[in-house]
């Protein structure tokens, strides 16, 4: 099949529509990925994208990754549709449909000196708090804006307990 769009989201949102028609991917219609191809797609990363045969969403994880053999071999048939999206540079690239066997044994050579684009809220505080054990902190991990929303945050460390605390403040973006 092949798709004429020029961005992974674009040429993913065509996937899965046809997916939708074809019954393969009836709930959870808007979870393409998106995040993902927007600030962790880069030159060189290949990623693994199945939608899921009982039709609840989808699942992504680059394609050297081990987590990807959970994420095959919980589906009990081979009716899921599996593609192959290499990426080519920030959201662009292409895909392939590929079948759960070459998934498995799919793998190719990471570029080197891939800089993360971004970082998880865990590794700025471990950055800003020099020392402190992560694993022993209350923690919010993922947080995320709705439209015409600002997110405040309020981080401190208390001492004592060698624990960081993350408020969070949603407030109406006025200026949208």
């Amino acid at each position: 099949m092949k798709i004429l769009a020029t961005s992974l989201v674009d040429q993913m949102t065509i996937i899965a529509k046809k997916a939708q028609e074809n019954n393969v991917l009836t709930s959870y219609l808007t979870d393409i990925d998106k995040d993902v191809m927007l600030f962790d797609s880069q030159a060189g990363i290949n990623f693994l994208w199945i939608l899921k045969n009982s039709g609840a969403g989808t699942w992504l994880c680059q394609a050297n990754q081990e987590i990807k053999k959970l994420y095959l071999n919980d589906e009990p048939d081979d009716s899921s549709e599996i593609y192959l999206i290499t990426a080519t540079g920030i959201n662009q690239g292409h895909i392939t449909k590929i079948d759960k066997k070459d998934a498995l044994s799919y793998r190719y050579n990471e570029p080197l000196g891939i800089i993360a684009r971004r970082k998880f809220s865990s590794e700025v505080l471990s950055t800003i708090f020099c020392g402190i054990n992560i694993k022993e902190t209350l923690l919010y991990n993922e947080w995320r804006t709705n439209p015409g929303e600002i997110v405040l945050l309020k981080i401190w460390y208390e001492t004592s307990n060698k624990t960081i605390f993350v408020d969070l403040y949603r407030k109406k973006n006025m200026s949208v």
